[in-house]
């Protein structure tokens, strides 16, 4: 029988910083190596509890992007006002709205990468 693990950190709506996500996140991983090294299935239990705190992540990480989004129209406005050219003014704000969200698309990808392994190792044999 294969024993449920338990995560030794917590993550809240205001921990809203790239460090404490990033920590956060870090542990997940390792709390997933850890028990793959000692057992190479899942329960259910830590399957959910796993998938879960990830998906705590990607929330928290799509609202603390939230900001950016709503920036979209302000930035495509400014350089379509201050660009005479609409390709050049085009290729600007979405390089700047790109590079604005590159923080929360790593976390995003990272979150989303390790949900990812988490669901793809086998469960449990009842």
């Amino acid at each position: 029988m294969l024993k449920v693990i338990t995560l030794t950190c917590t993550v809240t709506r205001e921990d809203f910083s790239f460090k404490q996500i990033y920590h956060y996140l870090s542990q997940i991983e390792l709390n997933y190596v850890q028990h793959l090294e000692a057992e190479p299935v899942l329960t259910i239990e830590t399957r959910d509890l796993l998938s879960g705190k990830v998906l705590d992540v990607l929330d928290i990480v799509g609202e603390m992007s939230q900001p950016i989004f709503n920036q979209r129209s302000e930035i495509e406005n400014r350089w379509t006002m201050t660009c005479k050219d609409a390709d050049a003014a085009r290729d600007g704000w979405i390089r700047e709205y790109t590079n604005l969200h590159k923080p929360y698309d790593r976390l995003k990808n990272r979150a989303y990468n390790l949900f990812c392994k988490i669901n793809d190792i086998p469960e449990e044999e009842s």
